[in-house]
């Protein structure tokens, strides 16, 4: 009986194994010939074709049905992709996610030939939906569903950990990911998904009117996806309807999104803002702590800056200020700009850590260095700095950043530059470089009170006789005070005013105009002290702008205009 049971079993596992290679072959010609039908098309075409099909919505709708199911069974049930895949990539062959579950499917069944096959299909459609370059809100990847980008992330080896939609006046309907590598920091990733949107406005667009980005957005979130729940709530919650915010939010955070968390920690954060008691108040901040460090445990930077910020201005109570700042060095060591730059002010203020100048200029060349604006602003003030920054040596790349941000008509960088050759920091000193940086920077923001100002302040109260345009900073700002109402109360562009008239031997209009700016200064004091409590208080700087616009008042009224180094 044994020997007999046992020729049985071997029987059996040879049928099996017959019948499991002919179902093999079998997917195996319907999934390589759809390739061979279209006589190896490019993605492009394939697209194209698929968009431009007169039953589109209907077969994007299946498609995403397909492409949903696939991905759900990838990791678990390998043996039922290929059927899935064969019929994913029979409605559609230009499909990521068909290709890559058809790859895994190979792979698991040890089919190295076919896999490969498949394998170079992903890395041809993954090229054609980047072929612009990196992943960015301005050079999204192109998705055909809205199941596309997690197989997008799921072929480079990342893992999906949150998502949200977006809209703006160029992109009516965008994705944007976080996915987590094995090693490093979130990675953001950016698609747009122009067929969604335009299969979307054709069948749930309602007669005579006009179909919205938020229409689907909603229609979306009613059937379970977190990003669009995710989209809903960020909406709600910046029109302050919290509670309902709160709902969508948490909807979407069951599902692991790491962007609802953060979002759920901001809503709770604005409800403890205006909590009206201290029970409330710290039933909302628990909530911010407990979203907070579920966003931090999935990798989230952005969580990690967030709360360390909380913790250091001692909203968790001053005995609990310390635990931000491992946090914040976390947050910093992966690369966040802002907490790079919170690090450089904390280190160079002396502000919870003990000054060392040293550690913050490392801090904000870093921040520079990683290409982004704020930082390389941010340094470039730095090293402008007269006290602190002495004997600083400017990183051989830093004209070359503000150049780069002035051709992208920078204004603030353009003053930055004017600043560089007036004084000569990284550079030659050019007075006459200096001045048309500064008439650049005027010419592109003369919306810009506070540029317009700086500028003017500059050319009129300068000690450089070759940098002074006493004529040119009386007229920029003239114009600027007659035009901006905002402006002409402000007490600091009044002093500015003032002192240009005096450059100009204007004396008793310098006077006229330094009353007013004395008087707003006043009632600026006044208001500040008004408001004033243990906790905060802007007193003593308030006073301090009453006396210095005292002094140029009697400054002015001895008939003697103002001189001082550029900033």
């Amino acid at each position: 009986m044994q020997n007999s049971h046992s020729s049985s079993n071997v029987t059996n596992r040879l049928l099996f194994s017959s019948i499991f290679a002919l179902l093999l072959t079998l997917a195996g010609c319907q999934s390589t010939g759809s390739g061979a039908r279209q006589d190896d098309p490019t993605v492009a075409s394939l697209r194209a074709d698929f968009i431009d099909a007169q039953d589109m919505p209907a077969n994007l709708k299946r498609l995403t049905e397909l492409e949903a199911q696939a991905l759900q069974l990838v990791d678990d049930e390998p043996l039922k992709l290929g059927s899935l895949g064969t019929a994913i990539l029979d409605l559609y062959y230009g499909s990521l996610t068909g290709h890559y579950v058809m790859q895994r499917f190979y792979d698991h069944v040890e089919n190295t030939e076919t896999a490969a096959l498949h394998a170079d299909w992903v890395t041809r459609i993954r090229a054609d939906m980047g072929k612009q370059g990196a992943s960015s809100i301005d050079q999204p990847y192109t998705a055909i569903t809205t199941v596309e980008p997690v197989a997008f992330a799921r072929s480079e080896g990342l893992v999906p950990v949150g998502s949200i939609y977006r809209t703006n006046k160029d992109t009516p309907f965008a994705l944007l990911m976080l996915a987590k590598p094995k090693q490093g920091n979130l990675k953001n990733l950016h698609f747009t998904l122009d067929t969604v949107y335009q299969a979307s406005a054709q069948t749930l667009k309602k007669k005579d009117e006009q179909f919205t980005p938020f229409e689907l957005m909603a229609h979306l979130a009613r059937n379970g996806d977190t990003a669009a729940q995710a989209a809903i709530g960020a909406y709600l919650g910046s029109h302050d309807r919290y509670d309902d915010a709160t709902g969508w939010l948490r909807a979407s955070s069951r599902s692991g999104n790491v962007l609802a968390n953060n979002l759920l920690a901001r809503v709770f954060w604005e409800q403890a803002s205006v909590a009206k008691n201290d029970d409330t108040r710290a039933a909302a901040l628990d909530q911010v702590l407990e979203n907070y460090m579920h966003a931090i445990a999935l990798g989230s930077t952005d969580a990690a800056y967030a709360l360390s910020v909380l913790y250091l201005n001692e909203h968790y109570g001053a005995e609990n200020v310390t635990a931000g700042l491992p946090l914040l060095q976390q947050a910093a060591d992966a690369d966040h700009l802002g907490a790079i730059l919170y690090s450089a002010h904390l280190n160079y203020a002396g502000e919870k850590v003990p000054q060392n100048i040293k550690v913050a200029e490392g801090y904000y060349r870093r921040a520079a260095e990683l290409e982004s604006a704020p930082g390389q602003r941010a340094y470039a003030k730095f090293l402008l700095d007269r006290e602190h920054a002495v004997g600083a040596e400017p990183h051989p790349e830093t004209l070359t950043w503000l150049n780069n941000l002035a051709e992208q008509n920078d204004p603030e960088a353009m003053v930055l530059l004017g600043n560089f050759y007036a004084r000569g920091i990284a550079t030659r000193g050019n007075p006459k470089r200096a001045v048309r940086w500064f008439e650049k920077a005027v010419a592109a923001a003369k919306q810009s009170a506070n540029i317009v100002n700086e500028v003017a302040w500059t050319l009129a109260v300068t000690d450089q006789p070759k940098l002074k345009r006493a004529e040119y900073a009386m007229a920029i700002m003239s114009e600027m005070m007659q035009s901006d109402k905002a402006a002409r109360v402000n007490s600091a562009y009044l002093d500015t005013w003032a002192a240009t008239f005096a450059a100009n031997d204007q004396f008793e209009r310098a006077v006229e105009v330094q009353i007013e700016a004395l008087e707003q200064a006043t009632r600026d004091l006044a208001e500040a002290q008004a408001k004033a409590t243990p906790e905060a208080s802007n007193v003593d700087e308030a006073q301090a702008v009453v006396d210095e616009l005292q002094q140029h008042l009697e400054d002015f009224s001895a008939r003697r205009s103002l001189s001082e180094p550029v900033p």
